[in-house]
């Protein structure tokens, strides 16, 4: 195969994701779709947060700490965080930023939003598929 043909992945733009209930029916956020822009997990933006964890867990190893199952969930949350581009959450009338730590706290409430993130990061057909 000519490698010059190989088709490229652009997952850094992101897809968006209209987030579902526990129903399977979209969430709605006064009248409009409640979405997320979610970038996959072969992007730039995985990749770097990806290796901010694995540097941040050989630090505390060399400190003599053992990463324990809430070091291993948090870099879930950071990598997942990392790759949320986009989002329609607010607290009153101003925009949530987007951190892990704020992630952490919408996913722990709606679990099911953050599997449909997490797939939406693992979809690179659909990715693959954007015009």
């Amino acid at each position: 195969m000519d490698i010059s043909n190989i088709a490229a992945l652009n997952e850094e733009d992101g897809i968006v994701v209209t987030l579902k209930d526990f129903k399977g029916d979209p969430e709605d956020d006064n009248g409009k779709p409640l979405t997320v822009t979610v970038a996959g997990t072969y992007s730039s933006h995985y990749r770097r947060a990806q290796r901010q964890v694995l540097n941040d867990m050989q630090r505390a190893i060399r400190r003599g700490e053992k990463p324990d199952v809430e070091a291993t969930e948090d870099a879930a949350y950071r990598l997942e965080a990392a790759c949320i581009l986009a989002w329609d959450f607010t607290a009153g009338e101003k925009p949530v930023t987007i951190t892990a730590d704020n992630w952490k706290a919408i996913a722990q409430k709606r679990p099911n939003w953050r599997e449909q993130v997490q797939a939406a990061m693992g979809d690179h057909e659909r990715f693959f598929s954007k015009s």
